[in-house]
């Protein structure tokens, strides 16, 4: 377990969250690319789709402001739940972590990670928004 690697997965979640903000009218600077497929790494041609959600029809899929424009007025309505997830991966092993975490002389390494995740989760449901970590 790496607190740095986690720290720099946090700061990514938290850069991002302002978007579920009902008070933040900004569009995502990257909009355009949402049409186009994300690569795993640079050097592969394993693929995935950015947008894995329903989209109405009335919403063109290939228009990254159009799909903007869907999810943030969707962000308003209150009955709308939010989420902002974590994907650790192999960077956290849940069950280690927990067992070090709880151990009777917990590492500094383990106690970094620990608030680092604890303050990303403070802040991030400030906004009324759901944190979930996946991870190993």
């Amino acid at each position: 377990m790496s607190a740095s690697n986690i720290g720099e997965v946090c700061n990514q979640g938290l850069k991002n969250a302002h978007y579920l903000s009902i008070f933040d009218n900004s569009i995502p600077h990257n909009h355009k690319s949402w049409k186009n497929a994300w690569k795993l790494k640079k050097d592969s041609d394993y693929t995935v789709k950015r947008i894995r959600s329903i989209i109405p029809d009335a919403v063109d899929k290939d228009d990254g402001k159009s799909i903007w424009d869907y999810v943030a007025n969707k962000k308003m309505n209150e009955n709308i739940s939010k989420e902002v997830w974590l994907v650790m991966g192999y960077t956290f092993n849940r069950k280690k972590f927990l067992e070090e975490i709880s151990s009777k002389n917990p590492s500094a390494v383990s106690k970094h990670a620990a608030l680092t995740l604890e303050g990303t989760m403070a802040n991030i449901r400030s906004l009324g928004v759901k944190f979930k970590v996946f991870c190993s």
